[in-house]
């Protein structure tokens, strides 16, 4: 619930300062990025991230949002290692 705390004051900021280039923010999982080296595990968190979506537009919202899809593969957790290998 956190990410909406920072997504609705945002929203407020944006409303009160009259500026009208700022756009509302939404959060949603594509902007969650992260790196597994378990494919499995991978898997598992890309379904975490989209059942926590579904289970915060439901409680703040009352309903799931329009057009959310629930195992919509948002390609923003990458299998592989977070190891980095020095180049000569």
């Amino acid at each position: 619930m956190q990410i909406r705390t920072i997504e609705q004051g945002y929203n407020r900021t944006v409303q009160f300062s009259g500026n009208r280039s700022l756009e509302p923010l939404t959060a949603t999982p594509k902007q969650f990025l992260g790196l597994e080296i378990n494919v499995w595990a991978k898997e598992v968190a890309e379904l975490v991230l989209g059942i926590g979506y579904l289970q915060c537009q439901y409680r703040s919202l009352g309903k799931a949002g329009e057009g959310d899809v629930v195992l919509q593969d948002f390609h923003n957790i990458e299998h592989c290692d977070a190891m980095l290998e020095l180049s000569g």
